[in-house]
């Protein structure tokens, strides 16, 4: 049950559990999801690349990672991933975190 005003994230990790992630994703923001999460970000910009365009939080990171292309299409991570983003890559400029 959702009550108002408490945003729905949907998350269509994994190719979308098979059904593929651009279909998974429409179907869950048709169906009333306000945001996406996905596993990576290799995912998250998959998704960007599809068009997109509602926040799109990428669960987990790695250390080869393609964060520079994930900043530039807007994904975003939670505020712990970003100190872990910052180590990958040595800086902190840049980083989007989510606001929860």
């Amino acid at each position: 049950m959702q009550r108002p005003g408490i945003p729905v994230m949907a998350v269509v990790k994994a190719g979308g559990f098979g059904l593929g992630a651009e279909r998974a994703a429409r179907a869950a923001l048709a169906g009333g999801a306000d945001e996406l999460g996905v596993a990576t970000c290799d995912e998250a910009i998959e998704l960007r690349r599809a068009g997109i365009e509602v926040p799109v939080l990428a669960l987990m990171l790695h250390a080869d990672a393609p964060l520079d292309e994930a900043i530039a299409w807007g994904c975003v991570w939670s505020r712990p991933r970003c100190g872990i983003c910052a180590s990958f890559r040595g800086r902190r400029r840049g980083w989007a975190p989510s606001p929860r």
